[in-house]
């Protein structure tokens, strides 16, 4: 979890340089250049995730022995870890769409993504693994899939929202 939430604040940092450029841009009323630079932060914000991915994947080996030396929660951790290694790119989605609907002042768009992506997708999956006996692979796949429904929601609805602004600026 330590290793998620640290790559959580590593890729919210490039994130909050998109909501102040969003901000700035949506001021301007640059709805083309919001647009672009929107994607360009999403864009580079997955490449910064990919980045921990690899750096993740690179150092699987190795990493648990970094928090730990026992012998079965190394094997939990070596059993779920693939997991955070995954969602690092799918996380930058969901990262940087948050930083870009903060800086446009969308709060209604944020909510409304954390309600879907915990109330229909985490908390339903959770109670699942929880019924199944997944244990710690219920709480990494809940995980997963909430990172991929909250990336969704915002890549849609900043398409519907803004994309035809882009268009006729």
């Amino acid at each position: 979890m330590q290793i998620w939430l640290f790559s959580a604040f590593f890729i919210d940092g490039y994130a909050a340089a998109g909501s102040v450029l969003a901000g700035r841009l949506l001021g301007e009323g640059n709805w083309k250049e919001l647009y672009r630079v929107s994607w360009q932060v999403v864009r580079i914000s997955i490449w910064i995730g990919a980045g921990l991915a690899a750096l993740y994947g690179l150092g699987y080996a190795w990493i648990g022995g970094m928090f730990t030396r026992d012998a079965q929660v190394l094997d939990l951790f070596n059993a779920v870890f693939w997991m955070v290694v995954i969602t690092q790119p799918i996380n930058a989605v969901a990262f940087a769409f948050d930083g870009i609907f903060k800086g446009i002042g969308d709060g209604a768009g944020l909510r409304n993504a954390l309600l879907f992506s915990t109330l229909l997708v985490f908390v339903p999956v959770i109670m699942f693994g929880h019924y199944e006996g997944w244990k710690l692979f219920a709480i990494w796949i809940a995980f997963l899939l909430w990172m991929v429904a909250r990336g969704a929601w915002l890549t849609v609805l900043f398409r519907k929202r803004y994309k035809h602004h882009s268009l006729v600026a």
